[in-house]
């Protein structure tokens, strides 16, 4: 699955969580549109496509961590040593 139909599946599934919609394999494809098939094929329940998005969510989370605390020690080798 390429990251963006990864994208329109996890966009879709958030629209109807926002909306107080049925949230469904076959209505997440509906809104995405995709073939239920294409996703089945992933992901054999909504349980981990959820999953697979906190997954990635705490991952961009760490990688930001970490650019934010390079940015710190780069200022922090950048200052006058006295």
């Amino acid at each position: 699955m390429s990251e963006n139909t990864r994208r329109s599946l996890i966009d879709a599934l958030y629209e109807l969580i926002s909306e107080g919609k049925k949230v469904s394999i076959k209505s997440v494809a509906d809104r995405a549109g995709l073939s239920h098939s294409i996703i089945y094929n992933r992901y054999p329940d909504l349980k981990c496509i959820i999953k697979d998005e906190q997954v990635k969510q705490t991952e961009q989370l760490k990688r930001d961590s970490d650019i934010a605390e390079l940015e710190k020690l780069k200022i922090k080798l950048s200052e006058p040593v006295i």
